[in-house]
């Protein structure tokens, strides 16, 4: 039986990149392609829960935008996975992280791309989770760290930059039976 996976959707430090969008508008909220990386990985990975971590003063709109909870660790799922939204959604990593030992962390350089969780480790590491948006990426020695080729979103220009390109793929998701249909 598929382990029920809890998502958490970040924003890291690169939000001034974004300006004057990220004014109002955590990164996960930009749309490249068809979606924006909330709704691209809601189809990737149907997890049972969904979480969204952005800066302290955008809690409020994005909890009233998404519905969901924002800046708040409770997790429902037994395996928990953290994913940056500036980073380009791609199958090949997106499969590497969701098949990942327990507590594995993935980096491209200094800068986390994403982690698979076990649930104690993720409240454990709770607080450190929620202070992604100012930097931080203190993981506990107990957690995996490997190095992954990772393509990260920086500034506005490179959203518009790679639009058609995720209009490709955002076409193939739709097609393998996501329920999505193109009218």
């Amino acid at each position: 039986m598929a382990k029920k996976i809890t998502l958490i959707v970040f924003e890291d430090n690169c939000s001034p990149g974004f300006y004057p969008l990220s004014l109002a508008h955590p990164v996960f909220d930009l749309l490249t392609g068809c979606f924006n990386p909330i709704d691209r990985l809601r189809i990737l990975l149907k997890p049972v829960q969904m979480i969204l971590i952005c800066r302290e003063f955008l809690v409020d709109l994005t909890r009233m935008r998404y519905n969901l909870p924002v800046n708040q660790i409770s997790i429902e799922g037994e395996r928990v996975i953290l994913f940056n939204a500036a980073v380009k959604i791609e199958s090949k990593l997106f499969n590497e992280l969701i098949r990942a030992k327990a507590d594995t962390c993935m980096f491209r350089g200094n800068r986390l791309v994403g982690a698979n969780l076990s649930k104690p480790a993720t409240l454990k590491m709770a607080d450190t989770i929620l202070s992604l948006p100012n930097g931080s990426i203190d993981f506990e020695d107990s957690t995996i760290r490997i190095e992954v080729e990772a393509v990260f979103y920086n500034h506005l220009w490179d959203l518009v930059n790679d639009n058609g390109a995720m209009i490709a793929y955002d076409c193939r998701l739709i097609a393998k039976g996501s329920g999505w249909k193109i009218t």
